[in-house]
């Protein structure tokens, strides 16, 4: 069955804007996009609307409460709590036009048991990158979600056991981090030579390697060890996005996550300690993203999802804070489709609107390219061509 959208402004995220025009998709793959009037099976006139690529959400934690306390709530929660947890964010992501996530770390490996149900078309949701449990040192930042681990045969070892779970993602914990308790934010964790051995691993399975990044030196050896892409990033230099350039390595920034802790104002104690914890580093995240996007360092929209107050929606105001940064509004799309397809090595497949792509589309009423904020006016999400939501 051909479906058409017609009378549309299309923006396909490689850096093009039709003004008006009509897209066809079929079996779940886009088919034609033009503008003369094209005709199909079914035709949806969506005129004054705008259609683009699904969003892609490049960091995420399914069935994370996200609070100030959702380490300590998921230490706490069986496999059943945490995967209705996970569903019921997957299904708050299509209403938000979130068609794909890269998700980095959730306990039981949930999100490996939601991918597997939402590819065999079981239950409604966006597609899944998974990395199940992530991995760290003992104690380490993350803890409650992760594998520890302390030696490089440890931590190969423990690679190997998400890989036989069919995880897509091996996220490693290369520095301490803000909500974990006991945890130094910025110091080194996971060495790199635990790293290398991991990402090693990796390139040999095809999988796809991320770590977490805030301090100085832990960032440097998850540079050195191979890592396809550096996850908050706050401690990057001239040196390290020179190197992440040369080497490919992706920028996935997580701006709102440090946000909303900096400009916390309420007396939650917790709140304010996270907030006392971020204010050395909030700065850094702004200049670290503007020295990376000068630099040419590939940009990845990514939000954190699950930390507290980040939830589904929160990957327009990131991108809104991405425009504040320097961004055009077309930058700013692009680092949430076409950018996050090639991080996730699925950029043949989906991220861009071109004809023999996944029908991964969103129908917005607005115009993203001059208010990005008109993303939260989603109509219509199609996944694969298909109907998933709608307003």
């Amino acid at each position: 069955m051909l479906t058409v959208l017609k009378n549309a402004r299309i923006i396909d995220c490689t850096g093009n804007c039709l003004p008006r025009g009509d897209l066809s998709f079929a079996d779940g793959r886009i088919v034609e996009i033009s503008q003369s009037p094209l005709s199909g099976d079914v035709e949806i006139d969506v005129e004054g609307k705008t259609v683009l690529p699904g969003l892609i959400d490049c960091h995420t934690h399914l069935g994370i409460t996200p609070t100030f306390y959702g380490f300590a709530i998921a230490e706490q929660e069986n496999e059943t709590a945490t995967a209705v947890k996970c569903y019921d964010q997957c299904l708050s992501l299509l209403r938000c036009g979130v068609t794909t996530v890269r998700n980095m770390g959730t306990k039981y490996d949930a999100d490996i048991t939601l991918r597997n149900m939402i590819r065999a078309g079981t239950v409604k949701g966006p597609r899944i990158l998974a990395s199940g449990r992530l991995l760290c040192i003992t104690g380490g930042h993350g803890n409650a979600l992760g594998v520890e681990c302390d030696t490089p045969g440890e931590a190969l070892r423990a690679a190997r056991g998400q890989i036989k779970k069919t995880a897509d993602v091996l996220k490693m914990i290369a520095t301490g981090g803000v909500l974990t308790k006991g945890s130094v934010v910025g110091a080194a964790q996971l060495s790199l030579e635990q790293m290398r051995a991991v990402c090693q691993e990796a390139q040999r399975t095809g999988k796809l390697t991320g770590a977490h990044c805030i301090g100085y030196e832990g960032t440097k050896n998850a540079i050195e060890a191979g890592v396809q892409s550096v996850e908050h990033g706050y401690a990057i230099d001239d040196q390290l996005a020179e190197k992440m350039l040369a080497q490919g390595t992706f920028l996935s920034p997580t701006v709102m996550a440090v946000h909303v802790l900096a400009v916390y104002d309420g007396d939650d104690p917790v709140g304010v300690e996270l907030r006392e914890k971020i204010a050395d580093i909030a700065a850094d995240n702004e200049r670290a993203f503007k020295l990376c996007r000068s630099k040419g360092v590939k940009i990845a929209a990514s939000t954190d999802m699950g930390t507290p107050f980040i939830v589904p929606g929160t990957l327009i105001q990131e991108l809104a804070k991405y425009v504040e940064f320097g961004m055009s509004n077309m930058e700013a799309l692009m680092s949430a489709t076409k950018n996050g397809a090639e991080l996730c090595r699925l950029d043949k497949e989906i991220g861009t609107l071109e004809p023999g792509k996944i029908a991964d589309l969103i129908v917005v009423d607005g115009n993203p390219l001059e208010d990005i904020l008109q993303l939260r006016n989603i109509i219509m999400t199609f996944c694969g061509g298909e109907l998933v939501y709608e307003a």
